[in-house]
């Protein structure tokens, strides 16, 4: 059974101080913790499990006997966040990134105020698909370690380092790349040399980039719709995915 403590803590860390605070967050479904089970064992804090995911899980389940809670069902519902019912939930710890210290990214990829979570999860999700393993977002992004963007990540959170930095901050860290902003009225990315793209600029998700990133930029990028296309915007984690797909071919 959960304590009153472990309840709260729970509760608590889908509040994004708390998160920061305790350097904690939840991950939640089966799929999503027997992948963080499987490829970052040393961050699970707590294992809180029904009994049935306990039994059909033994051998990994084993070897977490310190950190696991038994909870029926209906009990795991109630603190879950998930609208369907849930078998399982971890209390992950924040990943330390040590291993990528000498890690050199083959090109930037920076995200301008990100506001939607499902979308920042996609773009991480993408990102580790194709072995970028750290990109760069606004401070005013949403947080990583959001529940929608974690679930998004399908544990990419774990794996793929997320550094908030301003532009500012950026063009001085990066001081001699070509800068592309990606935008609907740009060129259309297959008539540059992608081997010259170096660092790429995602914008919010209705308001596009910020003026100061336009104007910092060199080049003006896009991807092409259809001629006959009634639509006027593309998905910002669409066009992160197109883009990193066209430069990892």
């Amino acid at each position: 059974m959960l304590s009153k403590s472990e309840k709260i803590l729970i509760n608590s860390l889908k509040d994004r101080k708390t998160r920061l605070l305790e350097k904690l967050y939840l991950a939640e479904g089966s799929r999503i913790v027997l992948d963080l089970i499987n490829s970052v064992p040393d961050q699970v804090f707590k294992l809180v499990a029904s009994p049935d995911w306990l039994s059909r899980n033994v051998q990994i389940s084993s070897h977490f006997e310190n950190v696991i809670i038994e909870l029926p069902e209906n009990q795991l519902q109630a603190v879950s966040t998930l609208k369907t019912t849930t078998e399982v939930l971890a209390i992950m710890k924040w990943p330390s990134f040590n291993h990528l210290i000498n890690y050199k990214e083959p090109y930037v990829l920076y995200l301008d105020r990100i506001s939607d979570p499902g979308n920042l999860g996609t773009i991480i999700r993408t990102a580790d698909w194709f072995g970028l393993y750290r990109i760069y977002c606004s401070p005013d992004s949403v947080d990583v370690f959001n529940n929608k963007c974690v679930q998004a990540s399908m544990s990419g959170v774990s794996r793929v380092e997320v550094i908030q930095k301003s532009w500012k901050d950026l063009v001085e860290l990066f001081p001699r790349h070509i800068r592309y902003a990606a935008m609907s009225d740009g060129q259309a990315y297959f008539d540059f040399n992608k081997e010259n793209i170096q660092l790429i600029c995602i914008g919010n998700e209705a308001n596009g980039l910020s003026e100061e990133i336009i104007n910092s930029c060199n080049y003006k990028i896009s991807i092409p719709k259809a001629k006959n296309s009634k639509s006027e915007s593309l998905n910002a984690a669409i066009a992160a995915s197109i883009f990193m797909s066209w430069k990892n071919v």
